[in-house]
């Protein structure tokens, strides 16, 4: 038998499915955003919770090359002179070293390779060398919520002072610290705008020569600020002198940079390669609360992060804590002290 064709205005009658009617597929199209818009800041949060656990595992690496650095040497490293130095190869790791406590510390980090970058050299091979160094990415220094592991524009002191005289070519491509020893609860703002340190090493090594952190040392503006955290320009803290308790006093935090100069190398306490002498590149001080990082507002002294509500900071035990931004000023001062002064 003929099989029976239904007939609907000249058309087949579909006998199955339903086509989406041009509201429904509008709803649904709502829907998917709705569940995107839901799940999506729970991505980014994971994302975030992801970069602060490896941010904390860096800074536990440093910390633990610090403390690697007080049981050999019997100190804390110097954190060097000036921003006008950078590390020389050739002159350890205390109070001789023109170079930052980061510097010091890379034996520690299994990258002896590359703090003997120039060693013995001269002219314009140590120059090559310095600058080579300079731009070898250090995983171990940067947090990945705020950046990438690589080279960033040198914008300041392209040509500091090394052996023989400033160094013979520039260094425009540096490495960067997102990580700060701590100088003290003390201020720091004055800090190297009003002092030029020396010129030479043979003027830094004359006993004659006067250092911010000397009693009788006086800025220009005769104020006197002596330096009670544990890294600072020349710094030999041991931990007899920490005298506050080492899990209570703060070594490194995270330091603030402007959100807007991540990459740029313009704000001007992250404007040198990490391996700069004293200055605010490298060491920040706990007399200002600590802030998270902002768009192009620069706070050239303090701790901070990009991540919200906290901040890592390292203690002189070995321990990487979180540490609100909203912490008592009083209480993170403290933290900021060796000795309580």
């Amino acid at each position: 038998m003929e099989c029976e064709r239904r007939i609907f205005h000249g058309r087949s009658q579909p006998t199955s499915g339903h086509a989406f009617t041009l509201v429904e597929l509008l709803v649904v199209i709502a829907i998917i955003g709705i569940l995107v818009a839901l799940i999506l800041p729970a991505v980014q949060a994971s994302r975030e919770a992801a970069r602060k656990v490896q941010c904390r595992n860096n800074m536990k690496q440093g910390v633990l090359a610090l403390t690697l650095h007080h049981d050999a040497q019997g100190a804390f490293p110097s954190s060097g002179w000036h921003w006008n130095w950078t590390g020389e190869p050739e002159r350890g790791s205390g109070i001789d070293q023109p170079g930052s406590w980061v510097f010091n510390i890379l034996d520690y980090l299994e990258a002896s390779a590359i703090r003997d970058l120039g060693n013995g050299s001269d002219g314009v091979a140590r120059a090559n060398a310095f600058i080579e160094r300079s731009a070898i990415p250090i995983s171990e220094f940067v947090c990945p919520s705020r950046r990438v592991a690589e080279s960033y524009p040198q914008t300041q002191i392209e040509v500091p002072y090394s052996k023989g005289g400033v160094l013979a070519l520039p260094i425009s491509s540096a490495v960067k610290s997102d990580y700060a020893g701590c100088v003290g609860d003390v201020a720091f703002v004055e800090f190297p705008g009003l002092w030029s340190g020396p010129g030479s090493l043979a003027e830094g090594d004359s006993a004659d020569f006067q250092w911010p952190n000397d009693p009788e040392f006086v800025w220009p503006n005769n104020s006197r600020v002596i330096f009670n955290g544990i890294l600072f320009g020349r710094s030999r803290v041991t931990l007899r002198q920490v005298t506050d308790g080492t899990s209570n006093t703060l070594i490194v935090g995270e330091k603030y940079v402007s959100s807007a100069n991540y990459e740029t190398g313009l704000d001007f306490g992250d404007n040198e390669n990490m391996y700069t002498g004293f200055n605010n590149d490298i060491c920040r001080s706990a007399i200002e609360s600590p802030q998270q990082d902002r768009y192009r507002v620069q706070f050239l002294t303090r701790f901070g992060s990009a991540h919200p509500s906290v901040f890592h900071g390292a203690f002189c035990d070995g321990s990487v804590q979180v540490i609100a931004y909203d912490v008592d000023q009083q209480v993170f001062k403290a933290m900021g002290s060796r000795d309580g002064d």
